[in-house]
């Protein structure tokens, strides 16, 4: 299955690449596969403060050198730990009113 999954990431990069015309939907293509394969090392230089300092200072650079790419990164990263921390959110209670202390005579 983790081949099958590798593979559909490398499609998502090529159809990016093809449709590259400028567009921020080719800029996300592109920068979203190689974001999920670098997303344990992301996490694990993110979890030092030098290491997060040197992620948001390499952030700044690439949104100063190429703003379209580097939104992509940033949504691309956004997307990912939103799949990731979902699993690990605890289950939502089920809301019902509950009238305390009432009697029906």
């Amino acid at each position: 299955m983790h081949f099958i999954k590798t593979i559909f990431l490398m499609l998502l990069v090529v159809i990016g690449l093809d449709i590259y015309q400028n567009t921020k939907f080719g800029w996300w293509l592109i920068c979203f596969a190689p974001t999920l394969w670098c997303w344990p090392a992301l996490a694990f230089i993110a979890r030092r403060p030098l290491g997060l300092c040197l992620l948001l200072l390499g952030f700044v650079v690439f949104l100063v050198l190429h703003w379209v790419a580097a939104l992509a990164t940033l949504s691309a990263i956004v997307l990912i730990w939103m799949a990731k921390t979902a699993k690990t959110l605890p289950p939502r209670p089920k809301s019902r009113v509950v009238i305390k202390n009432y009697h029906f005579w």
